[in-house]
């Protein structure tokens, strides 16, 4: 198979574009579970988190509202005091759209679906699988992305903000037709009520500091 160079931007709070149609088919909670899981968080208005890039750069999501069914934070570069960015979610905190805080451009949209690397409620040995349409940088045509997640475990890790106990949720993706596929790993802390860490090729990051209520 050809290899190809993807427009792959599956990261929290950030990325590119996305075309066509998303499928998801994910377990079942089992009723006789009695390990640790996670319902989706509930979110108070200035709610923030602060993340550092492996380049040292930062960025920073306040929440501030509900709107239906989605969740609406503001920020961007800490720094920057002049933009402050739109970033509206799904319930499960998969990024929608970014709207551009000065020109209020969208920078960011997905379409086609909402499912992605967190799918509420987490338990040990969940598994979730779906799949979405990239724009081919080589060709400009879209190209079947599938993923495969699962959580595969449940405990304490060490980031910049401190020691949480936190899910583990491992992401293999593939390029359907093609011999271009990846592996990403996130964190995502109750405690923090978000991923704490990414683990990703494109742009790895761990919690520095947050507030939640």
């Amino acid at each position: 198979m050809k290899k190809i160079a993807l427009i792959v931007g599956i990261l929290i709070f950030a990325g590119i574009g996305f075309v066509g149609c998303y499928t998801i088919k994910a377990d079942v909670l089992p009723a006789d579970y009695k390990g640790p899981a996670a319902e989706r968080p509930i979110l108070a208005p200035g709610d923030y988190w602060i993340y550092v890039q492996k380049d040292g750069g930062e960025v920073e999501w306040k929440f501030i509202r509900q709107e239906g069914d989605e969740l609406v934070f503001e920020g961007g570069k800490p720094r920057d005091k002049k933009r402050k960015d739109t970033l509206y979610t799904n319930l499960d905190l998969i990024p929608l759209k970014r709207v551009h805080g000065k020109t209020g451009e969208i920078i960011y949209e997905k379409k086609g679906g909402d499912a992605g690397y967190l799918n509420f409620p987490l338990w040990i040995g969940g598994k979730w699988y779906f799949s979405y349409n990239v724009i081919s940088r080589d060709f400009n045509i879209p190209v079947p992305l599938d993923h495969s997640c699962g959580v595969i475990s449940y405990k304490k890790i060490a980031v910049r903000a401190g020691s949480f106990e936190a899910f583990e949720i491992r992401c293999n993706w593939k390029a359907r037709g093609y011999d271009d596929s990846g592996q990403d790993t996130y964190w995502y802390a109750p405690k923090a009520k978000h991923i704490i860490k990414y683990e990703t090729e494109k742009s790895p990051r761990e919690l520095l500091e947050y507030e939640v209520k």
